[in-house]
């Protein structure tokens, strides 16, 4: 299929605001983003509905009967006819709401035959119309029946692909994990064929790491804990602090499992105390929420682990609190201590 354009994971969140921003394909358009399993399709849907206020946990269609979808016929013994029942999922939506379908190619045939009339005219079993909500699917390439072109056009199809660098922009954020670790493990993602037991996906690779991390037993192992030992080279002229009781001198090299077990436990909060404590380093790392979460000695220290513009550099030498280049998709902040 010559036609079908390949989309990454991190831009599922600008096809999400665009559909959700015009009133018209709001109503209208019902966007399916489809991919190997782990991809993270969820977890982005997931943190867009939580920044439009609209969280609703997923409505798993493969879980769902079709009677689930579509309500129920029964009988009116009095008036001795039959009366439609909605399913209260869609009773309770209010307009706004996005209703996020997943799993929806595994779902039984006959629970997504149900799901069309959804799709196509929002409305329910009673007559009742849906609210002005969104409708959100997303779906696998493994284990789908065969659909059929009249359910296939109801949905505008998104093919989702690996997207190294968004995955590895989280990795840095979660574990503070260096590009010379996560390139490794996304060569291990990209050769995935899906023919063993635990794949090698983003997410099962994000689960594994934390497992090595908090010295709990995997069966990633023996792949894993070679690449999590790269060696990280302090190639500056003056220590490194890694920790609260550590430092790398100069040309020393340090695993970076080591790195990180050392450090992740390490929480100062952003009190007058914690102040007291960074005051040896002259710049401090801060989360979004201005918790302290790492020391640099220097500018030239801070110059070889992140890119920054030399504008950029002059602002963090003025004083100026610094984020890290938007290009390079960081999410800490830098403040120098006077």
């Amino acid at each position: 299929m010559g036609n079908v354009k390949k989309y990454k994971t991190g831009e599922i969140t600008g096809i999400l605001e665009s559909i959700y921003n015009n009133p018209v394909a709001r109503r209208t358009v019902v966007p399916l983003f489809i991919s190997d399993p782990g991809r993270g399709k969820t977890h982005v849907i997931r943190d867009f509905m939580i920044s439009k206020g609209v969280y609703k946990p997923a409505f798993v269609l493969s879980q769902r009967m079709p009677f689930e979808v579509s309500g129920m016929a029964m009988v009116d013994r009095e008036k001795e006819f039959m009366k439609y029942y909605d399913f209260d999922t869609f009773l309770n939506l209010k307009d706004g709401d996005i209703l996020f379908c997943d799993e929806t190619f595994n779902a039984n045939p006959i629970t997504l035959s149900a799901f069309l009339t959804f799709l196509e005219d929002r409305i329910m079993i009673s007559g009742r119309k849906l609210p002005n909500i969104m409708i959100v699917a997303a779906a696998n390439h493994q284990g789908k029946p065969v659909i059929t072109p009249q359910i296939n056009r109801r949905f505008l199809i998104y093919d989702i692909v690996f997207d190294a660098p968004y995955w590895q922009k989280y990795m840095l954020k979660k574990y503070k994990m260096p590009e010379q670790v996560s390139s490794k493990l996304c060569a291990l993602i990209k050769n995935e064929d899906f023919t063993r037991y635990n794949y090698n996906t983003e997410a099962d690779l994000d689960k594994a790491v934390h497992m090595i991390i908090n010295n709990l037993k995997t069966p990633y192992e023996d792949t894993l804990i070679p690449i999590l030992n790269t060696l990280i080279p302090n190639n500056t002229k003056s220590q490194v602090r890694i920790s609260e009781n550590n430092v790398l001198e100069p040309g020393e090299s340090i695993p970076w499992l080591d790195m990180i077990k050392l450090n992740k436990d390490i929480k100062i909060s952003d009190s007058e105390e914690g102040k007291k404590t960074v005051h040896n380093n002259e710049i401090i790392m801060l989360d979004y929420n201005g918790n302290i979460i790492g020391e640099i000695k220097d500018v030239e220290v801070l110059k070889t682990i992140y890119h920054f513009s030399e504008d950029a550099i002059k602002n963090i030498n003025n004083g100026k609190n610094l984020h890290t280049d938007p290009a390079r998709y960081y999410d800490f902040y830098f403040k120098k201590i006077k």
